[in-house]
């Protein structure tokens, strides 16, 4: 039985230390041991099984592009990487007998409900929407049927973490103290924040794909000027009323379809994941303060420039508005350290080989 297993990028990682006092898996072809085939055909070279199932090459491969996309530029992490993605895919596999055992199961409409989630909380249009994005992130053209089959794995490693720590291992868990939560607080205050938003209008003016050099130096110029005489206004409410009078009156208007002085060049609001998924040219306004106006951003057929018309979020949190965030998050670790050494004990009675 073939299966693409894949954790979601957002959960990736969150039990690597697993395995660390686990059995020692067999690796086939050191003489140690002979690999039995599964039932089943098989189109590429089968890496590891966990008794009668198995993960080939190209499943490791692909999870490998979507888990490395997470670590960004932690060499602790990217120095064992392998390794930790190895122990990653051996625990699915393990879970997905522990699941069957105790009948959890995830549905299509778990998978369908778990994708509106996360689409709302991002602010995405829809699952196609949330498909480039994550295609963007990883640098990969994902389908839609392989988001929802990683979406899969991670909803049954959520049920099952959520079973095995408030069901089998409740009396395990200790409520965090005042002063613990005081002193997480204190250590890690510059990541209370709240949420940071930009709302944002653009300038475009189109160059002609059989414009030539002079023609787009003139577009350049344009542009150009239309920014300095803006930022020579001290006052913002001014500054952004003259912003979308410019946009009224040089923004390249094509017909209705191709329309940029449509509300006033007016995007919408961002918090910086959106931004990036839909305008990942405009990724550098969102450092900007609310009035700021962005240098001339250049694509090949425009060129723009981008207003900051408001901003919101990014305050330190106090202590009591942060505290159920705080008290969430030490339950979440307390929690993730019983889940490592329960499935470092449940491990132990597979039979886990290694064909490398």
């Amino acid at each position: 039985m073939k299966k693409i297993l894949m954790l979601s990028f957002l959960a990736f990682f969150l039990f690597s230390a697993c395995s660390k006092e686990a059995v020692k898996p067999k690796y086939i072809g050191d003489g140690s041991d002979k690999a039995t085939a599964p039932k089943g055909k098989v189109y590429d070279k089968i890496l590891i099984k966990v008794n009668d199932k198995i993960v080939t090459q190209k499943d490791f491969e692909l999870f490998k592009i979507f888990s490395k996309a997470t670590l960004g530029n932690n060499p602790e992490a990217l120095a064992n990487f392998d390794e930790l993605a190895l122990k990653q895919m051996i625990s699915m596999l393990v879970l997905e007998y522990f699941a069957e055992e105790n009948k959890l199961e995830v549905g299509e409409k778990d998978i369908t409900r778990k994708i509106f989630e996360i689409t709302e909380r991002m602010k995405l249009a829809g699952e196609e929407d949330f498909r480039r994005y994550i295609s963007e992130q990883i640098k990969y053209d994902i389908s839609l049927q392989d988001i929802r089959n990683f979406l899969k794995n991670q909803i049954l490693l959520e049920k099952v973490q959520e079973f095995v720590v408030l069901y089998e291992k409740r009396s395990e868990l200790v409520r965090p103290t005042e002063e613990q939560l005081k002193s997480a607080y204190e250590q890690n205050k510059k990541y209370f924040t709240a949420p940071g938003e930009v709302s944002l209008a653009h300038l475009v003016i189109l160059v002609d794909s059989k414009a030539g050099l002079k023609e787009t130096i003139g577009v350049e110029k344009k542009i150009e000027s239309i920014r300095e005489d803006l930022l020579k206004m001290k006052d913002i409410v001014q500054r952004t009323k003259a912003f979308y009078e410019a946009v009224e009156k040089e923004a390249t208007k094509v017909n209705e379809a191709i329309n940029f002085k449509k509300n006033k060049g007016e995007l919408g609001s961002f918090d910086y994941q959106k931004l990036a998924s839909l305008f990942p040219r405009y990724t550098s306004v969102y450092a900007l303060n609310k009035g700021d106006i962005s240098p001339m951003v250049v694509n090949e057929d425009a060129r723009s420039i981008v207003m900051v018309t408001d901003k919101k979020g990014g305050e330190t949190l106090s202590f009591e508005e942060a505290k159920p965030r705080i008290e969430q998050a030490l339950l979440m670790k307390q929690g993730g350290e019983i889940f490592e050494k329960w499935i470092n004990d449940y491990s132990k009675q597979f039979s886990i080989e290694i064909n490398q």
